[in-house]
């Protein structure tokens, strides 16, 4: 530098013990730099603005997905998500068809006598179809799977989705199983006593919507056999905690209800 320093118009210096800044050890120049990019940061569209960043990384050793969510605001961190998901059966129909087949058959046979001789025969008869149903070419891709109203938020003409703590790689169809159900059983997400809003007839034809106006799931010739198939599943699964009659008879009427459908597929 020059003997004589000009006359400063500004100083900075964050050395001094309430300049505020964090960063004692850098030098002026680059103190100055930070502060010339924050002036023209304000002045740019991103000022003041939400913005997230988004990005997923895979672990191909442990078959995690990573997913990594920051929100900032002026380049200052505001709220961070990190989840971890496990690969499933990733444009795999093959592998797909196995997990859920046997899951569902080893869920049955630790509950098997709480059907007739009778009826569990006929579930290992419907079992059998899965095959069929299940090896269907379906899209894949990274899902919510959890998706219901509680986790659905609507505000000013925008819809936003929350609770991504069991997210998965499945196919497309899977995503709406629980759509499905709202349309078979609108008691089970209608509370009338805790939420006035949500009417039993207002889930009526919610999955004739979402075929409406998804074509990807018009697309899939077996849709309808592929959620029941789900259904059974899901209450496979229940059954494991829950031993009472309503479960019982949903996989028994589901497994009949599939080999209703097959034959007339059959004969279509």
């Amino acid at each position: 530098p020059p003997e004589e320093l000009p006359q400063a118009i500004i100083i900075l210096d964050q050395k001094t013990q309430d300049s505020g800044y964090p960063f004692h050890d850098i030098s002026g120049a680059a103190l100055a730099y930070k502060l010339v990019s924050a002036l023209r940061f304000a002045q740019s569209d991103f000022y003041n603005a939400e913005i997230c960043l988004f990005d997923i990384s895979f672990d191909s050793e442990n078959k995690v997905y990573q997913i990594d969510c920051l929100k900032i605001r002026n380049l200052v961190k505001v709220k961070e998500l990190h989840e971890n998901t496990h690969q499933v059966n990733t444009n795999s129909t093959s592998t797909w068809l196995e997990e859920i087949k046997s899951t569902v058959t080893k869920n049955l046979q630790n509950v098997n006598q709480l059907f007739t001789k009778k009826e569990y025969k006929m579930i290992q008869k419907s079992l059998n179809l899965y095959d069929k149903y299940l090896s269907e070419d379906v899209q894949y891709a990274l899902l919510h799977n959890d998706l219901h109203f509680d986790n659905i938020l609507y505000n000013r003409k925008k819809v936003k989705i929350i609770d991504f703590n069991d997210t998965v790689i499945a196919p497309i169809d899977y995503e709406f199983r629980i759509i499905y159900q709202m349309q078979q059983e609108p008691w089970r997400w209608a509370d009338i006593v805790m939420d006035p809003y949500q009417k039993p007839k207002d889930y009526k034809n919610i999955f004739t919507y979402v075929k409406k106006y998804y074509q990807e799931l018009s697309n899939i010739k077996y849709l309808e056999e592929r959620q029941i198939i789900y259904k059974i599943l899901g209450a496979s699964k229940d059954l494991q905690k829950y031993k009472n009659k309503d479960i019982i008879d949903k996989v028994i009427n589901c497994s009949k209800l599939l080999i209703e459908r097959d034959e007339v597929n059959d004969r279509g």
